[in-house]
């Protein structure tokens, strides 16, 4: 065996880094043409429930074992007004979205995506409109979603059918209200101002919930305001508000159409999940500056609450000869957008004591394909997620690595192997989770568990495909999926093939 080239992980129950919130396992739904109206809400599609929502698309979700859904965006909230979504339907007036450059037809509003939270026994998080919107209207809506008295609008919420509250816990105030994309977007001294007057009113009448303020929508080098509108927003918010914002989306084709400028290769994709541990960091050093600052012992955490992988499907024939197919359906993820799907979640399990919410990308497209006449299937990206959802709960232990390094082009030399490790206690199980970033070699993978006696191996899952640009389609929607391999109890050795994503469960005796 090639010097260095196997990856050792040790790992002990003494050592950890904290409880993994299941608020980690959030995703994301906003009124962008077709995602709600056609993709999910289509009362005359063959697979409409009596709610009008896809029977097909909900088991999907349902599969998908998301906690929560932020709604309802995302750009489109800057200028949505939610009185004009509630009501009889036939009287919701039509308007017009600035965000996305269409018509909204208002059809679907707080209280059918709450009862679609329902449906799914999921959490509902609701972003409130600090562009056009007003405290006031933030202020009604709250009182309409969770008040149990004799209000106008407690009394309106059960006059359009609602008896109980909705009781909506987490809360965003505005969303990327740093961009200049955003419908009055502010300088951060005046979003803050109407943030925390917002945020008084609101746990005026709700002291139970929780809120979220507008972080930087980007690290990116030409986005000006980050991190400074950070530390202001903080300075002025901090002891009303719980968590600040951070969104970040990725590509390794510096072609593809993003908001902020990029310049990443498919060589420097090692260096991605790296950059959203970089990301979190420097927020939270914010964070702590201002807690400091104003000797305050409470703690503002994070929420990821916007974060995703544009798909590329770009390569280098004579770099990389291995990878001769592209998926044919230019909408679809592929089998390395599903590694590094995982990989940007095992970052942020391994930042858990800091990163509380999260909410990966819209999921209707970039977890789940929809055909608004037609039919659906799981994408690449949706099982990596999966996986984490359903076994990564727990407390994740701090992790003594060693293995091998690959040149990230601009980067320099970086780790191949990125890996997070859980042990639940309720269920006496260690969960392992590793992406290999390696786009040629196998790599021998060790896991030291010696201080959990009698620890028998369960389970080896692995998305592993070898021509790394294939994914899942209409016509194909099986092409790229996990796989169980055969283990033994004693089994702590494995090998990981190029560019895949594992997942080695363990049963404490």
């Amino acid at each position: 065996m090639e010097k260095g080239i196997k990856q050792k992980i040790i790992v002990n129950p003494a050592f950890t880094v904290g409880k993994v919130d299941e608020r980690l396992y959030g995703t994301f739904l906003e009124h962008i043409h077709t995602i709600v109206y056609g993709c999910l809400y289509n009362p005359s599609h063959p697979q409409a429930d009596a709610n009008g929502f896809r029977k097909d698309v909900l088991d999907l979700l349902r599969d998908l074992g998301t906690t929560f859904i932020r709604y309802p965006g995302g750009n489109f909230v800057s200028g949505y007004h939610w009185k004009d979504g509630i009501g009889p339907r036939d009287k919701r007036i039509r308007k017009y979205d600035l965000a996305w450059e269409q018509e909204e037809s208002n059809q679907v509003g707080i209280d059918e995506f709450c009862t679609l939270c329902r449906q799914l026994n999921i959490e509902p998080m609701l972003v409130l409109n600090l562009g056009t919107g007003t405290s006031e209207e933030a202020l009604e809506e709250l009182e309409y979603c969770n008040y149990d008295g004799n209000t106008k609008w407690a009394v309106e919420r059960r006059k359009n059918g609602y008896q109980n509250p909705h009781n909506v816990k987490l809360w965003g105030l505005g969303n990327e209200m740093d961009g200049i994309h955003q419908i009055e977007h502010k300088t951060p001294v005046e979003y803050a101002r109407k943030a925390v007057e917002t945020a008084r009113m609101m746990k005026k009448m709700d002291k139970s919930i929780k809120l979220v303020l507008c972080g930087s929508c980007s690290p990116e080098i030409d986005l000006k305001t980050y991190p400074e509108w950070d530390r202001i927003v903080l300075e002025e918010a901090y002891e009303d508000i719980d968590y600040i914002s951070l969104h970040r989306y990725y590509t390794y084709n510096p072609d593809t159409g993003m908001y902020a400028m990029n310049t990443d290769t498919l060589e420097n994709i090692a260096h991605l999940p790296i950059d959203i541990s970089n990301y979190i960091d420097t927020i939270m050093a914010a964070s702590r500056f201002v807690q400091g600052k104003k000797r305050c012992s409470k703690s503002v955490y994070i929420s990821f609450d916007e974060w995703g992988i544009l798909s590329s499907k770009n390569f280098e024939k004579e770099r990389y000869p291995q990878w001769t197919e592209i998926c044919d359906d230019k909408r679809s993820s592929t089998a390395l957008d599903a590694v590094l799907h995982g990989a940007f979640m095992i970052t942020m399990i391994n930042k858990c004591d800091v990163v509380k919410v999260a909410c990966e990308s819209i999921v209707i497209g970039s977890m789940i394909m929809v055909d608004p006449n037609g039919g659906c299937f799981r994408q690449t990206t949706f099982y990596p997620f999966r996986d984490v959802a359903l076994l990564g709960k727990g407390i994740v232990l701090k992790q003594s690595a060693e293995g091998p390094r690959e040149d990230a082009g601009k980067y320099g030399e970086l780790p191949v192997i990125q890996s997070a490790v859980i042990y639940n206690d309720e269920k006496k199980e260690i969960v392992v989770f590793a992406v290999n970033f390696s786009k040629q070699k196998d790599i021998p993978f060790e896991l030291s568990i010696q201080e959990f006696k009698e620890a028998e191996c369960i389970e080896f899952r692995q998305l592993y495909e070898k021509e790394a640009f294939a994914g899942n389609t209409f016509k194909n929607p099986f092409r790229v999926v996990p796989h169980l391999l055969e283990v033994d109890k004693k089994q702590r050795n494995f090998v990981l093939p190029p560019i895949s994503w594992n997942v080695i469960r363990y049963r404490i005796k």
